[in-house]
């Protein structure tokens, strides 16, 4: 029965579900799928509707690899892909003019203009060596043996403060092996902290 309340013959088959003729499931691992909007002052809650009528999804080039990480900066999303961050305009968008501004306007769309920093470099399939603090996106890139930060003044290699040869060495060392690396900021000291450990013995310091 719907409820326990009362008998009845009624049977609940669960939430409809469309059938588009000739759509498969496939996985894209550079694509940002979001939900229907919800009124913060409503009781009604539609962050699980993903209605197929509408196109609630926003695609990044494959070419840069999977999405790794996402971070909430407020009118924009920063993207960490395997080689590249980009940042991308909620509910606006960026139109470059002659003289090669950007100038800001609103959208009916919920994902707009995605901008792309010009190096060469992004997490590299290492979510966990991204750090967000002071709307500053702070990561590591294995393959390229760097540690950098993306933010509104660009992006900056911290690892060529000094020590850039030590993360060089130490990733080619190790780079037929898997490497966790995690990250972490000190607000006191304004310090980026680095971990390297080895996935078979991440309890040791290495």
């Amino acid at each position: 029965s719907v409820t326990d309340l009362f008998r009845s013959n009624s049977k609940s088959f669960g939430k409809p579900h469309f059938y588009i003729d000739g759509f498969a499931e496939r996985v894209n691992d550079t694509s940002i799928i979001y939900s229907d909007p919800t009124n913060l002052e409503s009781y009604n809650i539609f962050y699980t509707s993903f209605s197929p009528l509408v196109n609630n999804f926003f695609d990044l080039p494959a070419k840069y690899g999977d999405i790794d990480y996402m971070a909430d900066a407020g009118d924009q999303i920063y993207t960490a892909q395997n080689s590249k961050i980009g940042k991308i305009q909620v509910d606006k968008s960026l139109t470059t003019t002659a003289s090669a501004s950007d100038t800001l306007n609103l959208s009916r769309e919920v994902l707009n203009s995605a901008r792309f920093y010009l190096e060469d470099v992004g997490t590299d399939g290492n979510p966990e060596s991204v750090t967000w603090a002071n709307n500053t996106l702070y990561f590591v890139d294995k393959s390229r043996g760097v540690v950098a930060s993306a933010g509104e003044q660009g992006m900056q290699f911290i690892s060529s403060a000094g020590i850039d040869k030590f993360f060089k060495r130490y990733f080619k060392k190790h780079g037929n092996q898997e490497v966790r690396i995690t990250t972490g900021y000190n607000p006191f000291s304004e310090e980026l902290l680095v971990s390297l450990m080895k996935e078979s013995n991440t309890n040791e310091r290495v």
